[in-house]
Formats: C-alpha cells, structure tokens, sequence
C-alpha cells in the first residue's frame, strides 16, 4: 500500500514472486512491520527523563501507524568524567530533574573530588619519573669520577622516587575504579527541550496527525495481529517474558518471511553501493564503556 513507504512497497512487490501459498505469509510479515512501527498518534516530548517519546499509547497495538512529526534534535553535551569534575551543577540539574536518588547526585562530588585527585596523582608520579631521569645518569658519571658515596647516594634518591613514582601509578588505578563504579550510576544528561515532570502525564504533545477512519476496521477483516496469532506465526505473550513489551517472537512461516524480506533489503542496498558490514556479535567491555 502507498502509505507503506518504499520498503515495505518492495516488500509487497516480493510477495508475488512466491507461490500462492506463501502470499498469505508474506502479507502477513508486512503487517507485523506495520506492527513493529511507532502506532503514535502524536509526538510527545517526555516528562522527567523520558526524551521524545510516543503518545496516546490506547491501543497502540490495535492501531495502524501514521506520519509523526519530526523534532530537529538540539545540541547535546557529552557526559564523561571532566563534564562532571568542571560542571557538576549541569548534572545534578539534569539528576534532579529525572528525580534521582540522593545517592546517585552524591555520587557526582565524589567523582569531581576522585578527578582532581587523580590530576595530583598524575603530576607527582611524572615528576617522581622525570627527578629519577634526571639523577640516573649522574650516578655513571660520580662512580666514573670515583665518587662511591655519591654515587651511593643519587641511588637512594633514585630508588626512593622509583617508590613514590609506583606509589602514585597504584593509587592512580584506584581511583579510577572508583570513579567508573561511580560514573556507571550516572544515566545520560537530559534533552535541554525536555520539560520537567514526575511522568509521562506531564509530556508536551508537539503536533498530531491521523488519517479519516485511523484505528477503526472495517466488517469482515482482522486486525494483524489476531491474524498472526491464529496463524501460530506471532507469540507476543513469549515476547513479553523475554523481551518486554512491543516485542514479537515469530514462527514458523512467518519467521523464514521474516529473513527473506531481510534478506531481500540486503541484497537490494548492498548492490546499490558497497556499505555492507557484518561487525562482531559481542564487544569487549572496555570497548562499550571507554576511561
């Protein structure tokens, strides 16, 4: 149908080159991706944290989804330690607005206190490593002199700054696992356009829009996903153990139409132009989450 969109016109546009069998299958997977797709009948910036998110969600699931209004995004601020160690007032504004715990807007002095330490650290174990540069070359030229005793001596001095170097290298790690602990109970800043409110009640619709007829089924016909479901193709009870809510797990016929329209999407952008990637699975951790 034209208020599909391409894809899903290409999609359907597949769906005839199967045997008759299949046809019902396929048309049924278009509609479990009218099913995937926001059915919002406006946009809402969300309340106390919740960003843009949909609203009026009555029936969300009885619903064809329609146009929604596009919010031009505005300009975010990474959150990162030095963030929270020189602007700490910009997080725990944005803390207390997504009614944060005590503990978590506490946890925002501790990690300035935790990056100004490690600052020190850093500086005493570098000049600890630049007087031991500085003093072991002396120590060849006083024993070639014949200087034992001052030789002796800048050795003392070099190992006693080779301690205080790994002293503060070991203090350093420390710290910083103390501030990750602590940086990992931050959630991100809030959106600047996002107005203050306990919940979804104080969201601010921006614009709506919805077709004559949207939500309403005609005599005769089935809504998609009861016909899925009868289909035993569509299990969204499953989904909802695994997943949560507005997710589907899909069987059967329904499955394999699944990732042949995946398929199909692939093959067709990817001979377009060369931008096909398949990245690893999993990740290591310290990749996810960078110092």
């Amino acid at each position: 149908p034209a208020t599909c969109g391409p894809p899903l016109r290409l999609a359907a546009r597949a769906a005839l080159l199967l045997g008759p069998d299949q046809r019902m299958l396929a048309l049924v997977s278009l509609m479990l991706c009218l099913l995937r797709s926001a059915p919002a009948r406006g946009v809402a910036l969300g309340a106390g944290g919740a960003g843009l998110r949909a609203a009026g969600r009555a029936g969300a699931v009885r619903t064809r989804p329609m146009a929604m209004a596009v919010v031009e995004s505005a300009a975010t601020v990474t959150l990162d330690e030095r963030l929270v160690a020189d602007e700490p007032s910009v997080v725990v504004s944005s803390l207390q607005r997504r009614r944060a715990s005590e503990e978590v807007i506490a946890a925002v002095d501790r990690i300035g206190e935790l990056t100004r330490q490690r600052a020190a650290l850093v500086e005493e174990g570098n000049a600890a490593r630049a007087e031991r540069k500085a003093l072991s070359p002396k120590i060849g030229a006083l024993l070639k002199a014949g200087d034992e005793a001052g030789a002796a001596a800048l050795k003392e001095d070099v190992a006693k700054a080779s301690e205080v170097a790994g002293a503060a290298d070991a203090k350093v790690e420390e710290v910083e696992a103390e501030r990750g602990r602590l940086f990992a109970t931050l959630p991100n800043l809030l959106d600047s356009r996002t107005p203050d409110g306990a919940d979804e009640e104080a969201n601010v619709i921006l614009s709506e829009w919805a077709p004559d007829g949207y939500g309403e089924l005609r005599d005769g016909l089935t809504w998609h996903d009861e016909l899925a479901t009868a289909l035993g193709g569509l299990d969204l009870e499953a989904a909802a153990k695994l997943s949560g809510s507005r997710f589907a797990v899909l069987r059967g016929g329904v499955a394999r139409m699944e990732r042949a329209l995946a398929s199909l999407f692939l093959d067709l952008h990817t001979g377009e132009r060369d931008n096909h990637h398949h990245p690893p699975g999993t990740c290591e951790t310290r990749r996810r989450h960078p110092p």
